[in-house]
């Protein structure tokens, strides 16, 4: 009698892969993940970088983007293909300001391929437009050209931090997290030091 017996040949097949999302539109047919903007540091350099992992704790000396038009690039590498559906994403975040003049962000996405950068989208919020210093719970969106992401290219989120006047300064979090609480000046809730986005990502059902 044979010491191994072969697996039959069904369970030899290799299973179908599975693409999941974090939640799904069955009106457009477009499925949702949530990626989180995240400031990290290493021998002193600032790295900012896109993430899924919402227990990652900004790091401290890099725990927000503050400044009249600070900007920075929030990557991720796709290591599969993928496809980007032509449908809206949608940003939440918390936006802080230190003086009088109101504040306001400009959200840019893009496709990256080694040199070439490919904007799929851009947007500007709504004016955070409150008297003097204060915290404002934002959600805006971005509508996005289609754009199949081949092995390597990168998903880039790129905001702009803006002040409509000459006094004080603007800032949003990057904490996935959401380390602290703050409270809304303008609502009294309670908000979260975190920056999240969901990408519209295509579906085969």
């Amino acid at each position: 009698m044979d010491k191994y017996i072969p697996i039959p040949e069904n369970f030899r097949k290799s299973a179908p892969l599975v693409y999941s999302v974090d939640y799904f539109d069955y009106a457009t047919g477009v499925g949702y993940n949530k990626f989180y903007l995240a400031g990290q540091g290493i021998s002193g350099s600032s790295i900012y970088s896109l993430t899924t992992d919402s227990t990652l704790k900004g790091d401290n000396e890099n725990f927000r983007l503050s400044g009249v038009d600070a900007t920075a690039d929030f990557d991720l590498t796709f290591n599969n293909p993928v496809k980007i559906a032509p449908n809206y994403a949608q940003i939440n975040y918390v936006l802080r300001k230190t003086g009088t003049s109101a504040t306001r962000v400009k959200w840019t996405i893009s496709h990256v391929r080694g040199a070439v950068v490919t904007e799929l989208g851009s947007a500007y919020d709504s004016a955070f437009t409150l008297g003097g210093a204060g915290i404002a719970g934002k959600s805006t969106r971005v509508l996005l050209t289609g754009k199949t992401f081949a092995v390597g290219d990168k998903l880039r989120i790129t905001p702009v931090l803006k002040r409509l006047g000459a006094n004080g300064e603007p800032y949003i979090y990057l904490d996935p997290v959401g380390s602290l609480s703050l409270t809304d000046s303008l609502t009294g809730a309670t908000l979260t030091t975190s920056t999240s986005i969901n990408i519209p990502f295509e579906v085969d059902l």
